[in-house]
């Protein structure tokens, strides 16, 4: 590419050299063309536009008019130009609204004048394996974005701070998950830098440092052929899964798949999302699982790290009714600190404080200014609760209220379908408000978006 122009969405490329074919050969036909259209253009993503020149070998004596042409999904700004002695280049615009390979474009006049650019690709600006994102990481902050595909892949990209762009996707671990699934859900090791995953046929897996090759978690499938609904890592790196079949298991990278709770969850409910499951640190060689049914029954175990036994469930106040998607607990010094907060797939929230362990209540009478799912529940330094929500129209919704008596939902965030660039459904959201600089997006049709002005403004995250 010789020239960038301003506009992101338009590349100027003008190149006067002779039109060749993808392969570097020029055909006869070609190499007694009086006519040159613009060389060198790129690969390019659909609905981005570029210009191309037209120009005869020859200065023209007279007007001349060309006649353009393309493949289906090829888009010109002008069917025809004209050459003359005062403007012996004429400019078009070119854009694509379809995937295509290995195509160019024709000019002609009716004085047997030809001309061909080179052969060029258009792209979806998907991933490069054309998946769907199945989940998002930010990575040592939020500069660093993880996506999982639908047809098993990792990739990695960079928000670069100087100029805001995003750096092509990289594969990681070298290769596909080895049994070549969808990701149901990927997982970060914030401390080292290791990537977790748990597919669609029962098999999890790590990859070291995102670079070593993925290797088999468990020792095996997990048992009785359940599939992975959520999964979270303790500080220790062991990977805690919810199943289909409404059991969870733990096991360490080198270790084998141990039953938590030694039996199902007492109400036969699932945990249906990661965010529906918590770790509280360890004290000494125990740590605590807290975890929030698709039944509305919150339960506990206790963990062994070491060994990784662990103790029988036992049930947090009763039941709220509605399915659990969201668990958090206030661990500030305010006065809100040891809350239990859950957030349910009605939109409800509803907190237990230490003070009485039995009784869960809403909070704002237990309702929100919107019903919907809620994804995604944060405290935040003073105690305040920032939410993330979902409704069926693929809307998402981020809130936040004040502390102590969350009375009020301010809305601080809408994504609608529409607004995403490519239209497509939302699939995922990632934020790590209060405060995060990078909010993103991944779509349905494999496209990752981020913003960095309050879920506005979405940009394309890795293309060039």
């Amino acid at each position: 590419m010789k020239n960038k122009i301003k506009s992101a969405a338009c590349l100027i490329l003008i190149i006067f050299v002779c039109a060749c074919s993808s392969g570097g050969q020029t055909s006869s036909t070609e190499a007694t063309s009086k006519l040159i259209v613009s060389q060198d253009i790129p690969n390019l993503f659909l609905n981005q536009s570029w210009n191309v020149t037209i120009r005869s070998k020859a200065a023209p004596t007279e007007s001349i008019t060309v006649s353009l042409d393309s493949a289906y999904g090829i888009y010109l700004s002008a069917q025809k130009v004209t050459l003359s002695p005062e403007s012996p280049i004429a400019t078009i615009q070119v854009y694509g609204d379809l995937i295509t390979t290995n195509t160019r474009i024709k000019a002609s006049s009716p004085n047997n004048q030809i001309g061909f650019s080179n052969y060029f690709n258009v792209l979806s600006g998907q991933l490069p394996d054309n998946g769907g994102v199945a989940d998002l990481e930010t990575v040592s902050g939020s500069n660093n974005i993880l996506v999982a595909s639908t047809y098993g892949n990792v990739y990695q990209s960079t928000i670069r701070s100087n100029d805001k762009s995003s750096s092509l996707w990289q594969l990681l671990a070298g290769e596909s998950v080895p049994d070549h699934a969808f990701i149901n859900d990927m997982d970060y090791d914030q401390a080292n830098n290791d990537i977790y995953v748990s597919t669609s046929k029962g098999n999890s897996y790590l990859s070291l440092k995102g670079v070593d090759k993925w290797r088999l978690i468990g020792g095996s499938s997990l048992p009785n052929n359940a599939i992975a609904y959520g999964s979270i890592i303790d500080k220790s790196g062991n990977l805690i899964v919810g199943t289909s079949d409404a059991y969870l298991y733990i096991s360490s990278p080198n270790g084998l798949w141990q039953m938590i709770g030694n039996n199902i969850l007492p109400d036969g409910g699932v945990i249906s999302d990661e965010k529906g499951m918590l770790i509280l640190p360890p004290v000494g060689e125990i740590e605590s699982i807290i975890v929030g049914t698709s039944n509305g029954h919150v339960y506990s175990s206790e963990i062994n790290i070491t060994s990784l036994k662990s103790s029988r469930w036992v049930q947090i106040g009763e039941s709220i009714n509605v399915p659990i998607t969201a668990i958090n607990i206030d661990t500030t010094q305010n006065p809100e600190s040891g809350n239990l907060y859950l957030g349910t797939s009605t939109g409800q929230i509803f907190y237990l404080s230490p003070d009485n362990v039995n009784s869960w209540h809403g909070i704002s009478g237990g309702e929100l200014v919107n019903i919907g799912s809620i994804e995604q529940l944060v405290i935040g330094n003073n105690s305040d609760i920032y939410i993330l929500q979902k409704n069926a129209s693929s809307r998402f919704s981020a809130y936040f209220s004040q502390s102590p008596n969350f009375t009020i939902w301010q809305l601080i965030g809408l994504i609608l379908q529409n607004t995403s660039p490519d239209g497509c459904e939302i699939s995922e959201v990632v934020t790590n408000f209060p405060g995060a600089t990078n909010q993103f997006i991944g779509t349905s049709c494999g496209n990752v978006y981020f913003s960095q002005s309050g879920f506005t403004n979405w940009k394309p995250v890795g293309l060039p």
